[in-house]
């Protein structure tokens, strides 16, 4: 079979085309994000496919392909897909004409079209009620959970393109074209599009759960730490102690302050509903040496409250990481609150790494509320 020759009609016809490996995982053979934003050109082609080898196609999702987007039918694909293109026939008369049809070798099936404007990226529709897996909990007995009936592929996705070599499934069997022609794909309306997706979005049969933190609902337990110090404290009483100068104020009341020994001012807020005050950095592109003297002036500062916290009652001491360190490393913090604390969770200086313990975190033992 001659693999570059399909790979040019796809191209002649509006689409992006990838390498994919052969060994059953659909995953490309080699980067494709270049593909995202360019069509490959011949020589690719010839590179990627005029050895004679087997080779599988993929399809690039998105604007570079004519703003497609791709349905794709897995689990109980035979009995949704024929739900799906009957609701589609009698909700939207003639829009069948308008797509494409592929088997895939699950058996599944994947629908083809383009849309007036670039498709959102991959996204599941519908879910089946759950289903017992292979997995169990510590009671010996099997977790069930809900499989993926329908989703998409759009853009920043891919898909496996009728033509390619068997081998690209693990089953060993091919992709075929069943309905429609390359030639002739035309664009849908962005509603059309929608009512395709609403169609199989009817068909979910279940809805996942979301824990409330996730929706970064306010806080309403007992008074915290930051909570007290912002209620008696401005954390601006704080800042001309240490040198910083006040540079503007936004048009959302925001002040953007400049600590000592840097041009580039900082957002400073104070909110009652974080755990302290805020301090967002404008100055990103900033050396690591300066990030070692911000380092040190956040430590001061953190210390200064330390010791305002320590009249109430609450301890908190920094704790020395074992090992010798000459770089100090930032990591990102894993709670959603950005604090002078918790964003400088690493601290170098003289070539030692300190790594400084939230204040807040220390009343864990007493406060079940605390994420760790």
């Amino acid at each position: 079979m001659n693999y570059t020759a399909i790979a040019r009609q796809y191209i002649a016809n509006g689409f992006s085309v990838i390498p994919l490996q052969l060994d059953g995982s659909k995953s490309p053979a080699g980067s494709w994000k270049p593909f995202q934003g360019r069509s490959a050109t011949d020589h690719e082609l010839q590179q990627w496919f005029g050895n004679g080898e087997p080779c599988g196609l993929g399809i690039v999702a998105g604007g570079i392909s004519g703003n497609l987007q791709i349905l794709d039918f897995d689990l109980e694909a035979e009995k949704q897909f024929q739900r799906f293109w009957a609701d589609a026939e009698k909700q939207l008369p003639g829009i069948t004409n308008k797509i494409l049809v592929v088997a895939t070798p699950r058996p599944g099936r994947q629908v083809w079209f383009r849309k007036t404007s670039q498709p959102a990226g991959n996204q599941i529709l519908a879910y089946s009620e759950p289903i017992p897996t292979e997995e169990y909990d510590a009671d010996g007995q099997p977790i069930s959970k809900p499989q993926v009936l329908i989703e998409t592929r759009g853009t920043g996705g891919y898909a496996v393109a009728a033509g390619s070599h068997p081998s690209v499934h693990r089953t060993g069997k091919p992709y075929q074209l069943m309905h429609g022609r390359l030639e002739t794909l035309p664009q849908l309306t962005d509603q059309e599009a929608e009512n395709l997706l609403n169609i199989c979005r009817s068909y979910n049969r279940f809805q996942p759960h979301h824990d409330g933190w996730k929706q970064g609902l306010p806080y309403a337990g007992e008074p915290r730490p930051g909570d007290i110090f912002n209620q008696l404290v401005d954390i601006r009483e704080l800042l001309p102690k240490y040198h910083w100068q006040l540079h503007h104020k936004g048009h959302d009341g925001t002040e953007h302050w400049t600590r000592p020994g840097r041009k580039l001012p900082m957002a400073v807020r104070q909110h009652s509903d974080m755990c302290g005050p805020t301090m967002i950095s404008h100055g990103c592109t900033c050396s690591r040496r300066a990030l070692r003297r911000w380092n040190r002036t956040a430590l001061m500062m953190l210390f200064r409250c330390t010791r305002w916290w320590s009249t109430m009652g609450i301890s908190a001491q920094p704790r020395r990481l074992p090992g010798n360190r000459t770089r100090p490393r930032f990591r990102q913090p894993r709670c959603s609150i950005t604090t002078t604390e918790n964003r400088m969770r690493k601290i170098g200086r003289n070539g030692r790494s300190y790594r400084v313990q939230r204040c807040t975190a220390l009343l864990a033992r007493s406060s079940p509320h605390w994420r760790h």
